[in-house]
C-alpha cells in the first residue's frame, strides 16, 4: 500500500469517534462532556500520527514503517473505543 494512503487512513481513523456517533448511542448528562473533549483529542492525535508517519516514511526502512503504522492505527482505534461515552 502506498504511504499516502496510509497517511490518509491515519487521519481518517482520527475521526472514528465522530463516525460512531450516529450508530452508537451517547450517554446523557456529564458523560457527554467526555465526548466533547475526546473528539478534538483524537482528531489532533490522528493528524500528529500522520505527520510522524510521513517523516518515518522518508527514512525508507520498510520494516519500521509497517510496525509504526500498525501501532499508530491500533492506538487510534483503542483510544476511540475507550473514550467513547456509551449509553447504558
Amino acid at each position: 500500500m502506498k504511504d499516502s494512503y496510509k497517511i490518509a487512513i491515519l487521519v481518517f481513523f482520527g475521526f472514528l469517534t465522530l463516525m460512531m456517533k450516529p450508530f452508537v448511542p451517547v450517554g446523557g448528562g456529564g458523560i457527554s462532556l467526555i465526548f466533547v473533549i475526546s473528539i478534538p483529542f483524537l482528531i489532533v492525535l490522528g493528524f500528529v500520527f500522520a505527520v510522524v508517519y510521513y517523516f518515518i516514511s522518508k527514512k525508507k526502512i520498510a520494516r519500521y514503517k509497517r510496525i509504526a503504522f500498525w501501532l499508530m492505527l491500533l492506538t487510534l482505534i483503542t483510544f476511540s473505543l475507550l473514550f467513547y461515552p456509551y449509553a447504558n
